[in-house]
């Protein structure tokens, strides 16, 4: 019974991995392809420079409940914030209300 909760959880790390690569694909290919990027480095590299752009993504995964789907959060929604979640959308211009 262990050595089948072992299974299912490498399968789940696996499965993850997957989605993670995916999305590290995706996020290049848009980065690549976006025209404000690509003007933005064409224009440093006719002025001499070699240009290294390394976009760094921390992706994280919750496994939402079963019976309770995912709400998102829309307008008119109420949202719990804590102060130090308030404080961080201020600093970036954001108001939590």
């Amino acid at each position: 019974m262990l050595a089948k909760a072992w299974d299912a959880l490498q399968m789940r790390d696996e499965e993850l991995k997957k989605y993670k690569q995916d999305l590290e694909v995706s996020i290049n290919e848009v980065l690549k392809d976006a025209p404000q990027i690509k003007d933005t480095i064409q224009a440093i590299r006719e002025k001499g420079y070699d240009v290294f752009l390394m976009v760094e993504a921390t992706i994280g995964f919750n496994k939402c409940e079963e019976g309770s789907p995912e709400k998102s959060a829309g307008p008119g929604s109420n949202l719990n914030l804590s102060s130090h979640d308030e404080k961080f959308l201020r600093q970036l211009k954001i108001s939590p209300k």
